[in-house]
């Protein structure tokens, strides 16, 4: 049976959809920009008063190191990055800790810092290949139910959506000839004799 809309076409491919293969996602790029984005809210966060001696120069540093990880023929620092990020996150745990009263916008340069310290650290491990990140294998039988097509499989015969088209003209059935035992010229096997 012909369906009168057309079968349904394949999609071109298009990156990030399941089932298709695409460009693998670059952890050590993405986290590179996420420490050097934290590097600079905590760059903002020192003009307050309130974190005036929160914020370090190697903070800073190891945010604009990271930064420039991104770059396409800059040379990858990150080993030089990271401790520049990591040093400055202990540093502010230990003010954190040892101080009786600590302001808010404090806790944000720490909490902003210690984000820094980590992705700076992840995106290290991943550009020395230490940390992979690989897609998830796909299971299931081939053919299954597809977002990307808009619906479920249908079963073999079967219009879509589970209901005859009321606006098209019906095809008559053609009656089936059947052959039954007992007919003459046909023996019980169902084999002519010559």
């Amino acid at each position: 049976m012909s369906v009168p809309y057309g079968a349904p076409q394949p999609h071109p491919q298009q990156p990030g959809m399941p089932g298709q293969p695409g460009k693998p996602l670059d952890l050590g790029f993405i986290l590179s920009l996420v420490a050097a984005g934290l590097a600079l809210v905590a760059f903002f966060c020192g003009f307050a008063t309130d974190a005036r001696g929160a914020v370090s120069a190697y903070q800073l540093a190891g945010g604009v190191l990271a930064g420039l990880a991104v770059l396409p023929k800059a040379p990858k620092l990150l080993w030089a990055a990271a401790p520049l990020a990591v040093v400055p996150a202990l540093q502010l745990l230990q003010g954190l800790i040892a101080s009786s009263s600590v302001s808010g916008l404090y806790v944000v340069v720490f909490i902003a810092s210690l984000l820094q310290a980590g992705a700076t650290v992840v995106a290290l491990l991943a550009d020395i290949e230490i940390i992979k990140l690989q897609p998830k294998p796909q299971y299931g039988p081939p053919g299954g139910w597809n977002p990307a097509s808009g619906g479920f499989p249908q079963p073999y015969g079967q219009q879509p959506g589970g209901y005859p088209q009321q606006g098209y003209p019906q095809q008559p059935q053609q009656p089936q000839q059947t052959q039954q035992f007992g007919q003459p010229g046909t023996p019980p096997g169902g084999f002519q004799q010559s």
